[in-house]
């Protein structure tokens, strides 16, 4: 995905649209903590009750393998009032750059 380095978009504290700078914000680490709960609860139910474990195991099965593309956090900046504001919603892509 090619973006750049400018674009025209709307500013909410400027109530207009303006041009704004990108800038790419690292996604690594952010839902750390729920994972790891998330993988303790599913764990736990599978060990309760009785029966096996399902087939295949999660762990071991190819539903649950790693993406090839990365989460990507765009920040832009006003150009005219210097604030700064998020994209909304992260995108999928597996090639990022700003362009000039």
């Amino acid at each position: 995905m090619k973006l750049p380095e400018e674009i025209k978009r709307f500013c909410p504290s400027c109530n207009s649209h303006n041009m704004h700078k990108i800038k790419r914000i690292k996604t690594a680490g952010r839902a750390k903590a729920g994972l790891k709960k998330r993988d303790r609860h599913i764990r736990e139910k599978l060990h309760k009750g009785y029966g096996g474990s399902p087939k295949p195991l999660p762990a071991n099965s190819n539903r649950y393998g790693a993406k090839t593309s990365q989460k990507i956090m765009l920040k832009f900046t006003c150009t005219k009032c210097n604030k700064a504001h998020q994209s909304t919603a992260p995108k999928r892509s597996k090639k990022f750059e700003i362009t000039r």
